[in-house]
């Protein structure tokens, strides 16, 4: 019995100790075959990530004395690695309003964005706030909001302002 027990956790070990392989194709080549050599096939599969960072909420600051009301947010995405020829795209919906709290009173704003030397109006028609590649360091953009002049009201204005991500493949790549 004690040796049937030994037979059996060396059968085990054994076991446990032959390599795993994912894959289960293999060349056997032997001393009388006509071919002596192999290819073996190698690959990995990785998939697009990234992080991208947009601010909950933009206090815009000004008095009632001046032509308007401004404030700078920031659009950071970090450790972005896409498919070659692709950029990842931030979008911005808005109807571009302010709405006075109780009142159908409305404040029109504008929206700018900078990414490096780029400067470009986001509106309706271009809604493109930043356009971002693979990149290990972090990339970021400047959202400048700014009323278009003074409230006319008292009280508090909000609007609801929507960033959407895309990856948008722009190329399949160099032909190369």
């Amino acid at each position: 019995m004690r040796k049937r027990i030994t037979a059996i956790a060396l059968a085990l070990t054994a076991a446990m100790a032959a390599p795993v392989s994912a894959a289960n194709n293999y060349t056997t080549i032997e001393e009388d075959s006509q071919n002596q050599s192999a290819n073996t096939q190698l690959s990995f599969q990785v998939a697009p990530t990234y992080s991208v960072t947009i601010p909950e909420n933009v206090a815009l600051s000004g008095n009632t004395y001046n032509d308007y009301y401004a404030q700078k947010g920031f659009i950071t995405a970090k450790d972005v690695k896409l498919n070659e020829g692709a950029t990842l795209h931030v979008t911005l919906n808005s109807e571009y309003e302010l709405n006075l709290s109780g009142s159908k009173y409305k404040l029109p704003y504008t929206v700018k964005a900078t990414q490096g030397s780029t400067e470009r109006n986001v509106t309706e028609e271009n809604n493109l706030v930043a356009s971002f590649g693979t990149s290990t360091e972090d990339q970021t953009v400047t959202i400048d909001f700014q009323t278009n002049g003074a409230p006319q009201y008292a009280g508090s204005y909000s609007d609801t302002v929507t960033f959407n991500i895309a990856v948008v493949e722009t190329s399949t790549g160099t032909g190369e």
